[in-house]
């Protein structure tokens, strides 16, 4: 039998709206997650997307960037026909 990895864990009580419990269950049976997991999956998500909106600026830039090398090559090609 595989031997499963042993995570340090902490347990968390706390009162949350029973509409969000009830989504959250929801979200699980969907899944087929028991309900600790799909807490853990949609934390881990949401921290997730707080981590990308932290890049969304650079992302941008970055896009900019390309778009105005592209414009400024497309610019120099149409120059040399």
């Amino acid at each position: 039998m595989a031997q499963l990895e042993k995570r340090d864990i902490t347990r968390v009580n706390m009162n949350l709206p029973t509409q969000m419990v009830n989504k959250v269950k929801e979200y699980a049976e969907e899944l087929g997650l028991p309900i600790t997991q799909a807490y853990t999956v949609l934390i881990n998500m949401a921290l997730e997307q707080k981590d990308m909106i932290k890049l969304m600026p650079s992302l941008m830039k970055g896009i900019t960037d390309l778009k105005e090398l592209s414009d400024s090559q497309k610019s120099c090609n149409n120059e040399v026909e």
